[in-house]
C-alpha cells in the first residue's frame, strides 16, 4: 500500500509539471524519504515532496497533493489542518517551519533522508528539530541528508508531530534578533572544555542551549543554562563540559526565546588529545576579521604571529604570551580584505618558525 501512495504522488507530480510546465519552472524542492533502518540494509517506507516557486500559493489548493493513508507508516506534511504528499509553496524568504506528520510506526530504528535542491539562499540555514530528543540536523540545502532516530515505549517517541523541518535566516533576516553572539569560544582545559559566549541586546531570552557534535553536522543538546533576563545590553556566559570526547569536538549555542523562538551562534570546534603539543586553527576559513589559534601543550613563553598576503606585505602581526597548557588565542584583522589565501606565521620561543595557510 505504502508504495502504491508513493506511485500515486509521483504521478500527480508528472501531471502537474506537464500541465504547468509552459507557466513555472521549479528549481527548488525538498524531498523527504523514510526508511526501515537494519543493521545492513534500509528499506524505502514512504516519501513526500517539498516544491518553492512563487507562482504557488502558501495555502492548500489543487496544485498540492493529499495525502493517501498507508497500511504501515506514513508520512506526510501537516498544512492548514490538511496532509499532504506533495507541497507547493512559495520559495523561503524568511524564517518558515516545514510540520512533518509521522504515524504507524513501529518500535525500531528509522532513517530520515532529506534530498534538497537548489535550497542554498544566502544566509538560509534548515535543520530537523527532533521534539523528543531534543536534538537537531543541519541540514545540506543543496544536497542529501540523513537522520538516524528510534521508535520506542515511550509514548512522546511515537508522537506524530515529533520531527520538524525549521529554516532561518539568522544572516540575512530584516527584523532585528532576539539576541547577538559578538563571540563564541570553546577549548579544552585539562580533563576539561570550555565554552564561554559574549552576547549583546539581549531581548526576551528564556535560556541558552549548549549541543555538541562530534561530526559538526548532528548536534545534541547537552546542557542549559538560564538567560540573566531582564533584556539586558550585554551578558556573559560560561559551561564546562566535563564528558572530554578524544578527537574533534564541536560546540554551538542556541537561543531560546520567551516565544520559543530559536536563534544558533556559529560552530567552535576543539581537536581533543590529551598526548598532543600542537598550535591548530579554526575556524579556517576565517570569518569576520579573526582568526583563532588553540595551543595545546605547548611550551610556555612568548609567541609571535603575524600574517601576510602572498607577496609578502604585512596584514596584521601580534605577540602572545602563552603560559601552558591548553588555551585559545584570537588574531583580529581588516576584514575588508580581499579574499583569499594568507600565510600567517608563528615564531615559537625557541626561534623555529611554522607557517599556516589560512583562508578567508
Amino acid at each position: 500500500m505504502k508504495f502504491f501512495t508513493l506511485l500515486l504522488s509521483m504521478a500527480f507530480a508528472t501531471f502537474c509539471n506537464n500541465s504547468f510546465a509552459q507557466s513555472i519552472t521549479v528549481t527548488q524542492s525538498l524531498q523527504i524519504n523514510l526508511f526501515l533502518l537494519n543493521p545492513d540494509t534500509t528499506i524505502l517506507a514512504d516519501g513526500l515532496l517539498v516544491q518553492f516557486n512563487n507562482s504557488f500559493s502558501a495555502g492548500v489548493d489543487y496544485m498540492d497533493a493529499d495525502k493517501f493513508p498507508n497500511i504501515d507508516e506514513s508520512l506526510a506534511l501537516l498544512v492548514d489542518g490538511i496532509l499532504l504528499s506533495i507541497d507547493r509553496t512559495p520559495i523561503i524568504t524568511n524564517d518558515d517551519t516545514l510540520f512533518i506528520n509521522l504515524t504507524k510506526t513501529t518500535h525500531r530504528s528509522y532513517q530520515f533522508q532529506f534530498v534538497a535542491d537548489s535550497l542554498n539562499h544566502p544566509g538560509l540555514i534548515g535543520f530537523l528539530a527532533d521534539k523528543y530528543t531534543g536534538n537537531t540536523t543541519l541540514l545540506n540545502l543543496n544536497g542529501t541528508t540523513t537522520a538516524n532516530f528510534n521508535v520506542n515505549n515511550d509514548t512522546e517517541s511515537q508522537d506524530p508531530n515529533r520531527f520538524q523541518v525549521i529554516f532561518e535566516q539568522p544572516l540575512s533576516s530584516p527584523l532585528p534578533l532576539p539576541v547577538t553572539y559578538t563571540s563564541v569560544k570553546a577549548w579544552q582545559q585539562n580533563d576539561n572544555i570550555s565554552i564561554a559566549w559574549n552576547v549583546e541586546n539581549e531581548l526576551n531570552i528564556k535560556q541558552y542551549e549548549i549541543e555538541k557534535s562530534t561530526d559538526g553536522i548532528n548536534f545534541n543538546k547537552v546542557a542549559t543554562v538560564t538567560a540573566v533576563g531582564g533584556n539586558v545590553s550585554s551578558a556573559q556566559y560560561n559551561w564546562v563540559d566535563e564528558d572530554l570526547i578524544n578527537g574533534e569536538d564541536y560546540y554551538r549555542i542556541c537561543s531560546i526565546g520567551n516565544n520559543g523562538s530559536l536563534q544558533y551562534s556559529e560552530v567552535v570546534k576543539v581537536d581533543v588529545d590529551m598526548d598532543a603539543s600542537d598550535i591548530t586553527v579554526y575556524t579556517n576559513p576565517a570569518r569576520d576579521g579573526i582568526i583563532r589559534l588553540q595551543f595545546t601543550n605547548m611550551p610556555a613563553g612568548i609567541y609571535s604571529t603575524k600574517l601576510v598576503t602572498a607577496f609578502g606585505q604585512l596584514i596584521t602581526k601580534k605577540t602572545i604570551n602563552y603560559a601552558g597548557g591548553t588555551n585559545v588565542e584570537s588574531i583580529s584583522f581588516n576584514s575588508d580584505i580581499a579574499k583569499g589565501i594568507y600565510e600567517l606565521e608563528i615564531i615559537k620561543p625557541d626561534g623555529t618558525r611554522k607557517p599556516y595557510n589560512v583562508a578567508y
